[in-house]
């Protein structure tokens, strides 16, 4: 699957519709780690399976932003 510019632009489109700041901000955290995954299938790496959810990055982000 060489499509990632098709699945970013499909992910732009469903954040400028979405209904609120978090949906946008959640669409395009996934799909920018369809696009990794797609990436890392291409690439042949046993790595791939470290998919992060978008529950655990915003954990992580607001636990920095509180740091610092």
């Amino acid at each position: 699957m060489r499509h990632p510019k098709i699945i970013l632009m499909v992910g732009v489109v469903f954040a400028a519709s979405a209904c609120s700041t978090e949906s946008m901000k959640m669409t395009t955290f996934e799909t920018l780690q369809n696009i990794g995954e797609i990436q890392c299938q291409k690439d042949l790496s046993a790595d791939c399976s470290n998919r992060e959810s978008y529950e655990g990055y915003k954990r992580k982000m607001e636990q920095l932003e509180e740091d610092e």
